[in-house]
């Protein structure tokens, strides 16, 4: 079988489900792609799910794509390449060979794409090697994370389980990395890349000289905690001894707003906020929710209040509170920017309302009091009705009714994904599945940057794909 026809078989399996969160535009940040569909199918796995005949055509798939994108940027390498594909027989296996050469010697090297992503992605080890003092390749080039995208640069194409006799580095005590030259190709392939992921010129020197300290810390991801050295060159370039005008590198990190890499969006939204720049529009509001709200919030607010810090009161020492003020004037230069209409419904700001929310399983008769109780004074409050329509679909009594509310919410409520969220859930379970991909289309459709609503169709895109084992 041949390559691109797994991977068009794999890409119309994604079709309308991932929105602007994963977009196949052949560049590295594309991996993005496999990434949140693999996360699902990772955890139901952890959990003892086993992949059924579907899931292993999708898994595949997958890995193809990554192979596609890996064969892509070799030949960008001007390499000879070379597919190896059977995944008819008792140990399938996809891998790709390249060679070239170089001062009379030939280096080559062979990448077995499809055990990377079975053992890396799919049944991840307990610990990666540590990054702290020297670098470890840990994977496959197109693997979806920092770490990875960094050693994208340093590792060229070192994977765990690559053989071959590409050359190491120049240095006689490194023990991985490339040749000088090499490394220089991947920092300018990997911009390239960048620039027409975000729609960004690829020939404006400065853009690229900012895009060199986005993808490589000044120090490297092991002191990169919270983002802080990135987010200290940009705001250094772009407000301290600027490169360029700042209205020219404020519009550069928007156009970063739109990356598929999400710790990119996260590093350019807390920039932003740095500089004091509220969003524009609804989904950048909520990309800059997502940023406040990512896995690394506690280290990267300390270097977003210092970096503001420095910015308003240059050679003095910050207050302790200073954190919690920056938090507080982020939050409120959000909440001033056009957000959705359920955002702005003024039961978010009841006690009650609040209380309710981190209810759930045993406490939901609490809850459900809670809701009833605003009613009086909410009575339009769509946000307030599908919440209580979403307790009610748990009973047999109630739950016609519920529906009924939601899908009076989907035709009359301006913007509620909640509605369209609570349906899908309901449809599934229902096995009603063609309505239920349905509206989850729909939903992708009409708010394509929500990650709640992405990740609502990449749990109904996987499912079956899985045989779970009958709890007794």
């Amino acid at each position: 079988m041949r390559i691109e026809t797994l991977v068009r078989s794999f890409l119309s399996t994604l079709h309308g489900r991932q929105g602007g969160m994963g977009r196949a535009n052949g560049t590295f940040f594309s991996a993005q792609v496999v990434s949140t569909a693999f996360h699902h199918l990772r955890l139901a796995l952890m959990d003892g799910a086993v992949l059924n005949r579907q899931g292993q055509r999708f898994v595949h798939g997958a890995a193809a794509y990554l192979a596609w994108l890996t064969h892509r940027n070799f030949r960008q390498r001007g390499l000879q390449l070379r597919h190896d594909i059977d995944l008819q027989g008792d140990e399938p296996r996809l891998s790709l060979h390249a060679w070239r050469l170089r001062e009379g010697h030939e280096e080559h090297y062979r990448q077995h794409i499809l055990t990377d992503v079975e053992a890396l992605l799919l049944h991840p080890p307990n610990e990666f090697p540590a990054l702290y003092g020297r670098f470890h390749p840990l994977a496959s080039l197109t693997m979806p994370s920092p770490e990875y995208l960094y050693l994208y640069g340093v590792f060229l194409m070192q994977s765990a389980r690559a053989e071959g006799n590409w050359p190491h580095g120049e240095q006689a005590d490194e023990l991985a990395g490339g040749l000088d030259a090499d490394f220089e190709l991947s920092r300018r392939l990997l911009i390239d890349d960048l620039h027409r992921d975000a729609g960004l010129p690829e020939n404006d020197e400065v853009s690229r000289e900012l895009s060199r300290w986005v993808v490589f810390p000044p120090c490297g991801w092991p002191m990169n905690e919270g983002q802080s050295y990135n987010m200290m060159a940009l705001v250094d370039q772009i407000a301290k001894q600027p490169r360029l005008p700042a209205a020219d590198g404020i519009q550069y990190l928007q156009a970063l707003l739109t990356v598929q890499m999400p710790f990119v969006r996260h590093l350019a939204a807390r920039t932003l906020m740095v500089l004091d720049i509220a969003p524009r529009t609804a989904i950048e509001a909520a990309l800059y929710q997502q940023a406040l709200r990512a896995d690394d919030h506690q280290p990267a607010l300390q270097a977003m209040a210092r970096l503001r810090f420095e910015l308003e009161t240059p050679s003095s020492v910050m207050p302790s509170q200073w954190q919690r003020d920056s938090l507080t004037h982020w939050q409120t230069l959000i909440a001033q920017a056009p957000q959705a209409a359920w955002q702005r419904d003024p039961v978010l700001q009841e006690k009650s309302w609040q209380h309710a929310s981190t209810l759930e399983g045993e406490h939901a008769a609490t809850a459900m009091r809670l809701l009833q109780g605003l009613l009086p004074r909410y009575a339009d409050s769509w946000l307030l009705r599908v919440a209580i329509a979403k307790l009610e679909l748990s009973s047999p009594d109630s739950a016609i009714a519920a529906e009924a509310t939601l899908r009076q919410c989907l035709e009359t409520a301006p913007d509620c994904p909640e509605a369209h969220l609570a349906l899908i859930t309901h449809y599934h379970w229902q096995q009603r599945h063609d309505e239920a991909t349905t509206l989850c289309r729909h939903a992708v459709a009409r708010w394509p940057w929500d990650a709640t609503v992405i990740d609502h169709s990449m749990w109904l895109l996987v499912l079956p794909m899985l045989d779970f084992p009958r709890r007794t």
